[in-house]
């Protein structure tokens, strides 16, 4: 009771983050072993409020959208985001050059294309200069004519 709610919040989250996320070093564990091991902890390691409410919203899906993917677990094409590692969903349309916003950290990635295979380069405050948005967020260079 002495560890603020906020704190025993993020400690829920972050672990479960941790835990399933791909690291160099290792891969990250499936959701469900993930699960299985706040559950495990609960009353121990982490607060029981905490990690039921966690679990309701994973139930109702409101953390799988947040979390790392792989290209495995998807249909479309994708990439990594260069910042946070997010898998980021390509657009059927999508060409090089066009920018994409990360759902996850908000950073800007401009899309590079190196044997055939889609790459996102992180972009800097200089860069976003060049690009204008129109009425539907989306970015386009100063120089094209979308």
């Amino acid at each position: 009771d002495e560890i603020p709610i906020e704190g025993r919040v993020v400690a829920v989250a972050d672990t479960f983050d941790a835990m399933t996320s791909n690291r160099p070093y290792r891969d990250g564990l499936p959701k469900e072993v993930a699960l299985e091991e706040l559950k495990k902890c609960t009353g121990t390691q982490f607060d029981g409020q905490c990690v039921e409410a966690f679990m309701r919203a994973f139930e109702n899906g409101n953390i799988e959208k947040f979390m790392q993917r792989t290209t495995d677990e998807s249909d479309n094409d994708g990439i990594i985001c260069a910042f946070c590692s997010t898998y980021l969903e390509l657009e059927p349309q999508a060409q090089k050059d066009d920018v994409m916003e990360c759902r996850v950290c908000h950073r800007y990635l401009k899309l590079i294309v190196q044997k055939e295979t889609f790459y996102g380069e992180l972009m800097t405050e200089a860069d976003m200069e060049k690009f204008v948005k129109n009425d539907s967020d989306i970015l386009f260079s100063e120089e094209s004519k979308h």
